[in-house]
């Protein structure tokens, strides 16, 4: 009876314990011992008995016990022997570990890839590579311990979300490919953003983006530069500013929006992830421009000229839509002034100092301008819809909805005839 009792206990802790993944477990403290509690219901997930444990990493959790350190998996097993005088995350099949004063790495079985000879390792996991310190120099190796790059530079680093590196020698710094072929020289400064996607560097105090030819299709003459997104065709778009003017630029050194305008306010197409990225594939649609408080629509791709500008231009949704989660929509404040009884854009530049809208494909492309405090509707693309002959509630009112079935947006009758004789 004992035995099926048994069995049938770890058949359940088996079992519930297999509905959980790493995000699950969240370390917890309890008498001075460490152990894991679920994220949500902070029950007890894996015993208080460590004097220290890390967050869980490739399905494993680093622990330290008796003043070693090993990994354990979900069901609280240890799985890699509580040995080692340091760990880091698994990344993946691999993980630096320290073993007395040198630091080396292993695999998911506990066998050593790189030997115990390095003052430090850093695994790279998409690239199977590591950055390794000796003699107080880093070089890159294979995880089979092949040098790639020798033990000469003081820093090599590479971006979250691409496949360039950069290394660091005498206060310069120089660019390579995901082949560890340089591909610049040591020309730029020592600057380096891990979040950033795209090939920022910069030089004599100034920014500009590189290819992976070793080419500056944006050159190195801006204050601030921010990635947008992504686009099948031209590439990536970077938000460069300088000398207080904005311009939109593609990876392949066209200039979409020229730097004429006080501000600008790119609106994109939203649609698939592209492969193998972390990012958006954007199409850009139009650009709000505005110039000393007036405010216009700058198709995409077009050197058409502006010919309507208004007081404002506001993005033009339902409640139903706000709450479909079918699209970014970044928060986008209009004010009415009391005093002049007129409508005001609060900029909301957050720390990143550009604003931009977004739309999936299917998603609202309508927005409302207003003009003499009347206001009408436009589409995104500048095509004037309706004369400004509203007030802003009746278009708030009224406010089109789509039709799931038939893949269109329902208008007010009266607003759909003036559209049509648009």
């Amino acid at each position: 009876m004992r035995i099926v009792f048994s069995i049938i206990t770890l058949f359940i802790i088996v079992y519930t314990h297999g509905q959980y993944d790493e995000s699950d477990f969240i370390p917890a403290k309890k008498k001075g011992k460490w152990g894991y509690v679920h994220i949500i219901s902070k029950k007890p997930l894996i015993a208080y008995e460590y004097q220290e444990v890390r967050s869980f990493k490739g399905e494993l959790g680093a622990v330290k016990k008796g003043g070693k350190w090993g990994f354990i998996d979900y069901y609280g097993r240890v799985v890699i022997e509580i040995k080692y005088d340091d760990v880091k995350e698994f990344d993946y099949e691999y993980c630096a570990v320290k073993q007395g004063k040198k630091w080396g790495v292993i695999d998911r079985r506990g066998e050593i890839k790189v030997p115990f000879k390095y003052k430090d390792c850093e695994y790279w996991s998409y690239d199977q590579k590591v950055v390794a310190t000796l003699n107080g120099k880093k070089g890159l190796i294979t995880i089979s311990d092949s040098i790639l790059l020798p033990f000469q530079y003081d820093e090599i680093l590479k971006p979250y979300h691409d496949d360039y590196i950069t290394v660091h020698q005498n206060g310069k710094a120089a660019f390579l490919n995901e082949d560890v072929k340089f591909i610049s020289e040591f020309e730029f400064e020592t600057f380096f953003d891990p979040t950033f996607i795209g090939m920022l560097v910069k030089q004599n105090g100034k920014f500009g983006i590189m290819n992976y030819k070793g080419e500056l299709p944006i050159a190195a003459e801006y204050d601030s530069i921010f990635t947008f997104g992504m686009d099948g065709v031209e590439g990536r778009y970077f938000f460069c500013c300088k000398d207080g003017g904005q311009s939109l630029w593609t990876i392949t050194g066209k200039e979409l929006v020229s730097p004429d305008y006080d501000w600008i306010y790119p609106i994109f197409d939203i649609t698939d992830y592209v492969t193998d990225t972390m990012m958006n594939a954007y199409a850009l649609l139009s650009t709000i421009v505005e110039v000393d408080g007036k405010y216009s629509i700058l198709k995409a791709y077009s050197e058409d000229t502006l010919l309507h500008w208004y007081d404002s231009i506001l993005h033009y949704c339902t409640d139903d839509y706000e709450l479909s989660y079918s699209c970014r929509k970044i928060e986008m404040k209009w004010v009415k002034d009391d005093y002049t009884s007129s409508f005001y854009l609060q900029n909301n530049m957050d720390n990143y100092g550009y604003y931009s809208l977004f739309w999936r494909r299917e998603n609202h492309p309508f927005l409302i301008y207003a003009l003499n405090n009347n206001f009408g509707i436009i589409h995104c693309d500048g095509r004037v819809l309706t004369e400004a002959n509203y007030s802003l509630k009746y278009l708030t009112d009224n406010a089109p909805v789509f039709d799931q079935v038939k893949r269109l947006w329902l208008f007010e009758n009266e607003l759909l005839k003036e559209m049509e004789i648009h």
